[in-house]
């Protein structure tokens, strides 16, 4: 019965010092980097933890998944999916987009690429 006792209580003792770690991580602002970045990583490791867990529910996606319903998007304005995308990089640097190899100023045609469905 002893050993149960003291591995009850070192057991309690452990979930208390997790427990003080997961606390101090989340509410002790912390300026140095070596602790700023375990920080940030810890708080995003436990975000997703808690939203695997604990997802939260969408009333208007919900709501349409009742009623049925599908986005209406108009057919006119959506680039046809057998057709490639393209990226090119204009005289400024800038990156930039194209749904079409017509789209894109004949100077940059060639330096343009093709992108992956």
């Amino acid at each position: 019965m002893r050993r149960l006792g003291r591995f009850i209580l070192w057991g309690l003792v452990l979930v208390l010092v997790l427990l003080a770690i997961d606390l101090s991580l989340i509410y002790l602002a912390a300026d140095a980097p070596y602790v700023s970045e375990p920080r940030r990583f810890y708080l995003d490791f436990r975000t997703r933890l808690m939203m695997l867990m604990f997802p939260v529910k969408d009333p208007v996606a919900e709501q349409i998944a009742i009623r049925g319903e599908k986005a209406s998007v108009p057919k006119d304005s959506l680039v046809n999916d057998s057709e490639f995308r393209y990226v090119f990089v204009d005289q400024g640097g800038e990156i930039r987009f194209a749904a079409t190899l017509q789209e894109i100023p004949p100077a940059y045609r060639s330096e343009a690429k093709r992108l992956a469905r």
